[in-house]
């Protein structure tokens, strides 16, 4: 077995994360992908399976090119079985939930408001209603 039987070209690294090619060299150009190459031609390894599943959990939960890249450093720098990345996750995790809970207590407010608002139409309507009906007619209910 040759050291590149575990490497493959960009289509087929790209096709294993339902991914284009041009998504994958994105990702090589922020630097967050460094596959080797050979005549000219990518070519992705275990390392790289390793950073395109990480940085594409990082991205389904909402972290920056920047956060993914400091998840990918420490896993890169630190042979400790992943505690310095471990930190380094629960740390970004913390503060992604924190602004999320903000988010939340944000969009409650937002819902009282409208809810309230809807409340002061309905009311305004209905009044607008009785004043324009003239006297002895009943109104029909609704």
């Amino acid at each position: 077995m040759s050291a590149d039987s575990s490497r493959v070209p960009i289509g087929e690294f790209a096709a294993e994360f339902d991914a284009t090619p041009r998504t994958v060299r994105f990702y090589e150009e922020l630097r967050l992908l460094t596959p080797r190459r050979k005549n000219g031609r990518r070519l992705y390894d275990a390392r790289d399976r390793v950073r395109m599943k990480l940085l594409l959990r990082g991205r389904r939960l909402g972290f920056s090119f920047d956060e993914i890249r400091e998840v990918l450093d420490a896993y890169d720098a630190f042979r400790d079985g992943g505690a310095t990345q471990a930190r380094k996750l629960l740390a970004i995790l913390k503060s992604k939930r924190e602004h999320l809970e903000e988010r939340a207590r944000e969009i409650d407010a937002m819902r009282a408001e409208i809810a309230n608002t809807e409340k002061l139409c309905r009311d305004t309507l209905t009044q607008s209603a009785r004043k324009s009906a003239k006297p002895g007619q009943r109104r029909k209910k609704k």
